[in-house]
């Protein structure tokens, strides 16, 4: 028998194996679907198969950032038991991808892992996950059955947001937070049940959940994040555990038929609007130990009727329940006199009840700085008329008077300084002389019983909250040499029906005339060069606004939530239409943009869900995501040429979407990549004309 060396038999052996086939790999050197360049270090970082049914080979270990990023022909996803993570983006906006099963070997799924999968239905997240990433389930449409890890100890940002199929959720015991936005417009959801170890529900955790009827929070939670429950539209009451510290700013704002609160005893302050516009709440219980009711914690609650308030209060804000005069006739303060409730009473002219104060009366019950001004002999009604020779109103000079009702300005003042006449709340009129220049900052601010002004052709300036929350001024005439109306101007003045802006204003303020709910009309002039952010926000009634050829910028939330407004013309002269510029303008059907626009930003024109025509003209280079998000009556659209990026949810796109929307465009350009990638119908532009 011929011997073999050592040598030889290495190399002989090393030859079989170069020789002999690899079951997983084909000749062309792939496993499957997939490419050897697709999977290195056990890292699955990419997919070009066809699409369909899609296993992933046994081996890989992690499945990489983007590995299958927008790819919208798989329908499901087989994982195997090697797998350890599911990186940033992995399937994001795999629009048709409606099963996958995660082993229990996975540990992670990170950031945006399955956004954008609008056809999964159902998910399990094994045990063995130990974090889920912010956004990760962001914008599933279907889903409704979620089952999560015992392991988790947070559910990320935005993790399940947008999911509007979603009906109830159990957070399992482990979790300590729920972050921003986790579950935020999830529409459908009617049940939070929520672990006893939870500590901390961050903002906008569950806001515009619309349908939430019940979500207890147990005892151990001890921060409630700014609008964490704000538009919670179904929830009827709230039990807050007495471990609650801390409750955010809108926290449950506009929760419309929220009739009952029980307060946590471990809250020292109500932040502004904590429960402000819950139209259906008939009272509260102010706990003790509470300090500070903020600017308007109980704001415009128009069914309110009783307040219990401990002698622990010291600063009750003047806007703190808004009080109008129905109010004044249905209202009752419950409060022990001497206090900080008493003094507030008197100040909005509320009925006052005495109660016995408690055992142990806290030192300093002693009236708020905040709670009024008035002198002790001064009665409700009186006239007041300023002497011949005073040239300047200053600073507070009057303010908190709840008892002047008139007030008559002689005609040497030319300034209205900061606050002058703040929170005199049962202010009916006053006369702006011929002479007067300024009107300052806060000058008139919740001066709520005021009904008309007359700003005479002097004034020149009109600061910042000049007339804000004067709930019943319903006429406004405004001086002809103002150049700009100031930030919040005229916010909150629920009673404004219409409004024209004289010839010379160039700008609109920051929510000059946000929040006014009544508004119908608006008359802008030709000078009009700048509308700012929220200029018109919540303008509900708001019909018809002609934007005036001249106009080159119009604001962020510029028109938020004006529901009634039909129809908009942008002239030529704009150049930017803000973020979120017509979010939510739900009665919007027709919108005609500006030749000279070269974006359109991020949820513009999102929630229009009446709009039926939009035109985007030649010379738009970029549509942002959530433009047209749930736009639910758009049928077609034409996009030109000229639109190089069109954002991946631009349009919102769902499985929905792709069967009821039409994209008209020239063949080759980015229109017919993203209706392709997005399952979108496309047809040749020539066809539209």
């Amino acid at each position: 028998m011929k011997r073999i060396g050592t040598r030889q038999a290495l190399l002989a052996l090393m030859a079989a194996a170069l020789l002999a086939p690899i079951p997983a790999l084909t000749a062309s050197g792939s496993t499957g679907d997939f490419t050897m360049s697709e999977i290195s270090a056990g890292t699955l970082s990419g997919y070009t198969g066809p699409g369909g049914s899609v296993a992933i080979p046994d081996g890989v270990v992690r499945i990489g950032e983007w590995a299958f990023y927008g790819c919208s022909t798989i329908t499901d996803v087989s994982i195997p038991d090697s797998v350890t993570a599911i990186d940033n983006s992995a399937f994001e906006f795999c629009s048709s991808l409606a099963r996958v099963h995660i082993p229990d070997s996975v540990a992670s799924i990170g950031d945006n892992a399955f956004r954008g999968c609008v056809l999964l239905e159902s998910i399990l997240i094994p045990d063995t996950v130990v974090e889920i990433g912010d956004g990760a389930f962001w914008n599933c449409e279907r889903l409704r059955n979620i089952h999560l890890s015992s392991s988790i100890k947070r559910i990320g940002k935005g993790a399940f947001q947008d999911c509007p199929q979603l009906t109830d959720i159990t957070i399992p015991e482990g979790v300590v937070e729920i972050a921003y936005g986790a579950f935020y417009n999830c529409i459908a959801l009617r049940r939070a049940e929520l672990p006893d170890s939870a500590r901390i529900i961050g903002e906008r955790a569950f806001m515009e959940c619309v349908a939430l009827e019940e979500a207890a929070i147990p005892e151990g939670v001890e921060e409630i994040g700014d609008y964490a429950f704000a538009r919670c539209l179904s929830l009827t009451s709230v039990a807050l555990p007495d471990s609650v510290t801390k409750l955010g700013q809108h926290a449950f704002f506009l929760c419309e038929e929220l009739k009952r609160v029980k307060l946590s005893s471990g809250l020292r302050e109500l932040g502004y609007f904590a429960f402000g516009r819950c139209y259906a709440l008939e009272g509260a219980t102010i706990p003790d130990g509470m300090v500070t009711i903020g600017e308007y914690a109980f704001g415009m609650n128009e069914a309110i009727e009783n307040v219990v308030i401990p002698p622990s209060v010291t600063v009750i804000e003047a806007s703190a329940f808004s009080v109008t005069r129905e109010l004044r006739e249905t209202m009752r303060i419950h409060g022990v006199p001497g206090t900080a409730a008493e003094a507030y009473a008197w100040s909005q002219g509320v009925s006052f009840v005495p109660m016995d104060p408690p055992a142990a009366e806290p030192e300093d019950s002693g009236l708020g700085a905040n709670a009024g001004a008035a002198g002790e002999d001064s009665a409700p009604g009186e006239s007041l008329i300023i002497p011949e020779g005073v040239t300047v109103i200053g600073r507070g000079e009057f303010a908190n008077r709840w008892d002047i009702a008139d007030i008559v300005l002689p005609s040497g003042i030319t300034a209205i300084e900061y606050s002058a006449f703040e929170n005199c709340a049962n202010l009916r009129s006053i006369n702006i002389p011929e002479g007067v220049l300024s009107i300052g900052d806060d000058a008139f601010l919740d001066c709520k019983s005021l009904r008309s002004i007359s700003l005479p052709d002097s004034v020149v300036e009109i600061g910042d909250k000049a007339f804000a929350r004067c709930g019943s001024l319903a006429d406004v005439r405004l001086s002809q040499s103002i150049p700009k109306i100031g930030k919040y101007a005229f916010s909150d003045c629920v009673s404004l029906t219409d409004i024209v802006i004289p010839a010379g204003v160039t700008e609109i303020g920051y929510s000059a005339f946000g929040n006014c709910e009544a508004l119908k009309r608006v008359i802008l002039p030709d000078s009009i060069r700048k509308i700012g952010d929220h200029a018109f926000d919540a303008c509900a009634a708001m019909k018809e606004v002609v934007i005036p050829e001249g106009v080159e910028e119009i604001g962020k939330s510029a028109f938020l939530a004006c529901a009634s407004l039909a129809a908009v013309e942008l002239p030529d002269s704009v150049t930017r239409l803000g973020e979120q510029g017509f979010y939510l303008c739900t009665g919007l059907k027709e919108a005609k943009l500006s030749r000279n626009l070269l974006e359109l930003e991020d949820y513009v024109f999102g929630k229009c869900y009446g709009l039926e025509r939009v035109t985007i003209p030649e010379g738009l280079t970029r549509i942002g995501d959530n433009a047209f998000e749930m736009s639910l009556a758009l049928r077609e659209i034409i996009i030109p040429s000229s639109v190089m990026v069109i954002r991946p949810l631009a349009f919102g796109t769902t499985g929905e979407t792709s069967k009821r929307f039409t994209i008209f465009g020239v063949p080759g350009s980015a229109a017919e990549d993203y209706a392709r990638e997005q399952g979108i119908s496309f047809l040749p532009m020539e066809v539209a004309l």
